[in-house]
């Protein structure tokens, strides 16, 4: 039973990573969004804190404060529907040599059957732009659901190097630590790849590629880790926002399916003031084995972002 948990923990948490578009090799346009959007589905904790990289933090500007809701549901095969809902809100202060950042956010599962409880996410990072070609950046973070104790904390450290003015690569390492109970406590490493490509004017453009790969808890029997390979592309054409992003996550060292995830992103997003940014997105969801489930989680996002 323990090592079916430890299964479909890391399962989730992966992906849950690929729900929001990671910070890798430098920031996209959307102002704000969710850091996860799973409940407790499928009997395992599904609290996570998307991979990211610290780095990426330097070359963030505007400085923000966001606040957001978010509302899903759980389709899950040959169950009752569950609904859930959430908050989230974040700082974010980038100067010309540090940029810091902080954020939470909590899930509730509005189900009755789970007399709502919730996932709560918090995070931290700092970064230091050297020269205004390298940055590098330190991170820490604990996802948790508190009703039982099941918590996920995390270490991050990066890097991210501009090249030109439009081109980017980043790459940063991390270790979770997975909590499930007390006196029990399960390590595994993560490492982060990414490219992307930002340019400046009327009209803007960001695409961003990168890759996760999250090696496997130890726990024994192992269960195997998982790879996520990510693509996005946003337009911002003056203050209106479209974007699209899309994952592939595949589990390894079993016989897992693979599954794609899709986020699409709305807003407005002026360079300083209020901003408005919508995000629909649906994942399918792993049954504890590690495998596709008839079903899937869909989720809507409102955030508002002052910019400055």
């Amino acid at each position: 039973m323990q090592r079916m948990f430890i299964v479909g923990a890391a399962l989730l948490v992966a992906l849950a990573a690929g729900t929001a578009q990671a910070q890798v090799a430098t920031t996209d346009f959307v102002p704000a969004a969710p850091n996860f959007v799973h409940p407790a589905g499928s009997g395992v904790n599904g609290a996570t804190i998307t991979p990211d990289n610290p780095a990426a933090l330097a070359w963030g500007m505007p400085s923000r404060i966001a606040v957001g809701k978010l509302k899903g549901t759980l389709k899950d095969n040959g169950v009752p529907d569950r609904d859930f809902s959430g908050d989230f809100v974040g700082f974010r202060f980038v100067g010309s040599l540090l940029g810091i950042a902080v954020a939470e956010q909590t899930v509730k599962d509005d189900s009755p059957v789970n007399f709502g409880t919730y996932d709560r996410t918090v995070t931290a990072q700092l970064s230091l732009n050297l020269g205004n070609r390298l940055a590098l950046g330190i991170g820490a973070g604990k996802a948790s659901q508190p009703p039982t104790l099941t918590s996920i904390p995390r270490q991050q450290i990066g890097a991210s190097l501009r090249l030109g003015d439009i081109w980017y690569v980043g790459a940063a390492f991390y270790q979770d630590k997975l909590e499930p109970a007390p006196g029990f406590s399960f390590k595994r490493n993560g490492t982060l790849l990414g490219v992307a490509l930002r340019t400046e004017g009327t009209v803007r453009w960001y695409v961003g590629l990168d890759h996760v790969d999250l090696k496997d808890f130890d726990v024994v029997p192992a269960s195997g880790g998982i790879k996520i390979d990510r693509a996005s592309v946003q337009m911002l054409a003056g203050w209106f926002l479209l974007g699209a992003s899309t994952s592939h996550v595949k589990p390894t060292g079993s016989n897992a399916s693979s599954v794609h995830h899709a986020a699409y992103d709305i807003g407005f997003v002026p360079m300083q003031g209020l901003a408005v940014s919508l995000r629909i997105q649906t994942t399918p969801i792993f049954d504890p084995g590690g495998f596709v489930q008839n079903g899937s989680v869909d989720t809507s996002s409102l955030a508002l972002s002052w910019l400055f």
